[in-house]
């Protein structure tokens, strides 16, 4: 499947109800296998990392990092 497509079907996969805020679509590089994964949220990225909370992912867009977290994934807002 294309980027392209990859992004298109997490965007139409977003909440239509209106409520809060719509999710965000997150781009995950692992470095060390060379890999990148798409998610439709920071919270879908965080739970399929094992990582504690969403906010690792939110504070590393917000704050610009180039530095990959625990040495492996960078993080990017699509």
């Amino acid at each position: 499947m294309l980027l392209q497509e990859k992004i298109i079907l997490c965007l139409i996969n977003q909440d239509p109800s209106g409520s809060g805020r719509p999710s965000q679509v997150i781009e995950v590089t692992d470095i060390k296998n060379n890999t990148t994964t798409y998610y439709d949220s920071m919270h879908e990225a965080a739970r399929a990392l094992n990582l504690p909370n969403f906010s690792i992912i939110r504070n590393y867009i917000k704050n610009n990092q180039k530095k990959p977290y625990k040495g492996k994934y960078t993080f990017k807002k699509v």
